[in-house]
């Protein structure tokens, strides 16, 4: 691990001019990227960059939307739909990763978003928790879980 890679809660709060115990709020409220290691906060440099690129001027980037997931054309469809519905003001793109490298680059906060389906609705109920738990994701960030069609 390269140590100028990651900061501690000093050295963000330095960093970022603030006081310890507002980062600590930050880290709480899911608001600030950050892990934990052996009971020690670690803060990944290229991240806090990132987000403050992110946070500047209500988010530079905040017209940009990645979609990952399941190659699916309804997917795709939809996808489009609301690419020309949003049309000039936002920048779209999907990328068919497939359904578990979707929901890993969701957790690195690579994409915004990931679609998946799972077939009938009753399989989905269950299945798609238990997915999205698979990853490991416990204490940051949330999931939103949403059933946009139903086939049959």
């Amino acid at each position: 691990m390269n140590h100028d890679s990651y900061l501690s809660v000093k050295q963000v709060a330095e960093y970022l001019h603030l006081n310890e115990k507002k980062v600590y709020e930050l880290v709480k409220d899911n608001q600030i990227p950050a892990t934990k290691v052996t009971g020690k906060w670690l803060f990944p440099r290229n991240l806090i960059d990132r987000w403050i690129t992110e946070s500047a001027y209500n988010g530079l980037l905040s017209d940009r939307l990645a979609i990952v997931g399941s190659d699916d054309p309804l997917f795709y469809r939809a996808v489009l739909q609301y690419t020309n519905a949003i049309a000039p003001h936002g920048l779209v793109s999907y990328f068919p990763t497939g359904t578990g490298t979707g929901l890993k680059l969701l957790q690195m906060r690579r994409a915004d978003a990931c679609c998946l389906h799972w077939g009938r609705v009753r399989k989905a109920t269950c299945a798609t928790p238990r997915c999205c738990n698979s990853t490991g994701r416990q204490t940051s960030g949330c999931w939103c879980i949403c059933f946009a069609a139903n086939r049959g």
